[in-house]
């Protein structure tokens, strides 16, 4: 559990992924701004943040304030995105609401070419 009521540990393992993606690269990131990936489970909503400059801050939990990105989802899309598989069809909860082009970057400087692509073609809705 965390944070309150429980959900599943699968869905939060994507905030635990890109963390780690994150976190590892010590590399300055070249970008500037931060960015709010939340988790949404019925009334509750798990977030990760990240300030890109200039130096890279993780964090989970707490207030996200005013992202110049915030990306929230429901744990179905989540588990699609761990798995590789295509997105649902309708799902319960996918907002992307700020700077895409920041968030385009983001994913090609931490995921790579193709797990960027492959990112944002299963978020081609919300993008």
């Amino acid at each position: 559990m965390v944070m309150g009521r429980a959900m599943s540990d699968s869905p939060l393992n994507l905030l635990v992924f890109v963390d780690a993606s994150v976190v590892a690269d010590q590399a300055p990131s070249g970008l500037q701004g931060s960015i709010a990936i939340g988790l949404t489970d019925h009334d509750d909503t798990r977030w990760w943040t990240v300030s890109l400059a200039p130096r890279v801050h993780t964090r989970f939990g707490g207030d996200i304030g005013n992202p110049d990105v915030r990306l929230r989802m429901s744990p179905d899309v989540a588990e699609a995105i761990l798995a590789g598989r295509p997105l649902p069809e309708k799902p319960n909860c996918l907002e992307l609401t700020g700077d895409r082009e920041l968030f385009k970057r983001f994913t090609h400087r931490y995921f790579g070419r193709t797990d960027a692509l492959q990112l944002r073609a299963g978020l081609g809705r919300a993008l």
